[in-house]
């Protein structure tokens, strides 16, 4: 059975570009393209070593031959943290377009992203050892059936995180695998392996993004620890929940650096009964022998935001250089965030600043994690966010 493939490529770094390029290079943090011109400017084409010019037809994305695509390398460059996503359409049939990650060159490996309609459909994630031996790839993670519509347009994407990939279709996340690629931030784009021209993809964009997030989904039971490092003690998980298991365990993200401004915050709740403490935000932590902040909410008699410093890593308790009296949402989640401005920290709760305090110690830590000060099963963690 023979099929027509297309990859339709991005570029996730500069490429033989001299050193005064990349410098001045205008870093665009997302493209998207509707595929609305006949003449795919953003793109080009390349079959064997020549151009071509892909099929458009109603301003999607159909397929005619055998070829991938790249844009300038100079305008898009794809970081550690990205999504990419475009509407799929298989017009009936079970087959649709797939998106690419991790492309480098013709020889080397690659992943598609691609999503199964009909009875038996489902998201897969493929890797392909290079691009004209091993077109159709090996399935590498999969979920059960589900019958996704294959007369209804679908939005297939993908985020990348380092070596982690998470798959959603119509915005719902099905599939979480890691990557082995050390290149996985490498090229994206489109792949089609339809036998049918009916088959299109349309509004394709990659957003790099300067936020990272975890919801502590674990969509197959995976991931737990898939962004962060260096964490201490054992933890619990359940379906989006997080617990420590021991007080002074922490979690540090290994995901995402926090050069310059930037706002880090966890979702908690108490999930009934009583609890002392919400988690810590750890913040400007550089290593186990160096200071860093930790901001909390201590729920006793009083509802107090509360910010410490610690000499280092095993200086579990600290001392606390500023509180002031909230009122959160009592067993509902709340959310707790710091923002740092330069030196100047900000405590909020649930969007509403509640402390300022002016860093005195000069702390240039870049790291920043979750750490439990008391334990109690009903103190459950739902989310960590950091952000530039």
């Amino acid at each position: 059975m023979q099929s027509t493939h297309k990859l339709l490529n991005l570029t996730a770094a500069i490429l033989c570009l001299s050193t005064s390029a990349i410098a001045n290079a205008t870093p665009i943090n997302t493209f998207a393209d509707d595929i609305s011109d006949v003449s795919l400017p953003k793109w080009i084409s390349i079959e064997n070593g020549q151009i071509t010019a892909p099929t458009v037809a109603n301003e999607k994305l159909t397929s005619s031959n055998y070829s991938f695509t790249t844009i300038d390398p100079t305008k898009f460059s794809v970081a550690r943290h990205y999504e990419a996503s475009m509407e799929v359409d298989s017009a009936g049939s079970i087959y649709n377009p797939a998106i690419v990650i991790g492309y480098k060159d013709e020889s080397s490996p690659y992943y598609t992203v691609r999503l199964k309609s009909g009875t038996y459909g489902k998201p897969s994630l493929y890797r392909h050892t290079d691009l004209y031996n091993d077109l159709g790839g090996k399935q590498v993670a999969t979920i059960t059936d589900t019958p996704f519509d294959a007369n209804t347009p679908h939005k297939l994407s993908v985020v990348v995180k380092d070596m982690w990939a998470i798959v959603s279709v119509d915005g719902t996340p099905y599939l979480e695998a890691p990557l082995d690629l050390p290149h996985v931030g490498g090229h994206v784009g489109i792949y089609d392996s339809s036998l049918e021209n009916e088959a299109t993809a349309d509004n394709f964009v990659v957003k790099n993004t300067e936020v990272f997030t975890d919801n502590f989904a674990s969509i197959n039971g995976k991931g737990l620890h898939q962004s962060y490092y260096d964490f201490t003690g054992d933890w619990g998980m359940s379906y989006r929940e997080l617990n420590a298991i021991q007080p002074g365990d922490m979690i540090l993200n290994d995901s995402f650096v926090a050069s310059g401004d930037h706002e880090v915050a966890l979702a908690w709740k108490i999930n009934g009964g009583y609890a002392d403490k919400s988690p810590s935000i750890i913040f400007r932590y550089t290593d186990a022998n160096s200071p860093y902040y930790s901001a909390l909410i201590d729920d006793g008699q009083h509802e107090v935001a509360k910010l410490y410093f610690h000499a280092n890593q095993s200086d579990t308790v600290g001392t606390l250089v500023a509180e002031q009296d909230v009122y959160k949402n009592g067993t509902l989640s709340n959310e707790f965030a710091v923002r740092i401005n330069g030196n100047k920290i900000d405590l909020l709760l649930n969007m509403k600043k509640v402390l300022s305090y002016t860093d005195t110690n000069g702390l240039t830590g870049v790291r920043a994690g979750i750490r439990y000060q008391t334990v109690n099963p009903s103190i459950i963690t739902e989310s960590f966010r950091f952000a530039k």
